[in-house]
């Protein structure tokens, strides 16, 4: 797996620069272009529902009907033994806050990017299961921080990386517009191949 420092300096090659990242932030232009690769992390890894994204969970702390489970972009769908929960919205939860008897949930509402609550209140963690698209997180930056993606979509990762660092550090806006047009094409290529991978496999993630 490629580092973090690795993955920008050839980006950086790739526009023409010369590879100036090391093993800690220093420079200015070293922390624009870390910025840079950050912003192009968020933005790809929330541009679709990845397969690798995709996780589950069973929730490991609850407090009343508060249940906390890993950080995620979203909640896909909620499973009560074999039961799938209802989704709730905010507006819904004035006649639903009566349910606060234990038993077998029904409902349950997103609270926070990491946090939802379930309705009634279960009866044990056990039976809950929580699929969700992750998060995902960068491991903070050092001499031996790894990009952490699967390689398939490393490249994707790059032509993104490329665009923002010619916009950003060079002020190109025509170099630009031609990686930001690869990236999409090779973006749209990545998701219809990521999703043929999953066709046929029946899994939770995809009833929602």
């Amino acid at each position: 797996m490629v580092l973090q420092k690795e993955f920008i300096n050839n980006s950086l090659l790739a526009i023409g620069e010369r590879p100036y990242m090391q093993d800690t932030l220093v420079s200015n232009s070293q922390k624009a272009a870390y910025q840079c690769f950050v912003e192009a992390v968020s933005t790809m890894t929330h541009a679709y529902e990845w397969s690798f994204l995709q996780s589950s969970a069973v929730p490991t702390v609850r407090v009343n009907n508060v249940v906390t489970v890993p950080k995620f972009q979203r909640i896909l769908s909620v499973k009560y033994v074999r039961t799938l929960l209802t989704n709730l919205y905010l507006q819904d939860l004035v006649q639903f806050d009566s349910l606060t008897t234990v038993g077998s949930s029904r409902y349950f509402v997103v609270n926070a990017d990491n946090e939802i609550l379930l309705y009634p209140i279960p009866t044990t963690l056990s039976s809950i299961t929580v699929y969700f698209i992750k998060e995902f997180i960068l491991t903070p930056y050092s001499s031996f921080s790894l990009l952490g993606f699967p390689i398939k979509f490393e490249s994707v990762l790059k032509k993104l990386l490329n665009s923002m660092l010619c916009k950003q550090l060079l002020d190109d806006l025509e170099s630009y517009n031609a990686f930001m047009q690869e990236y999409t094409k090779e973006t749209n290529r990545m998701f219809m191949k990521d999703r043929e991978s999953v066709v046929g496999k029946p899994n939770m993630f995809r009833l929602l």
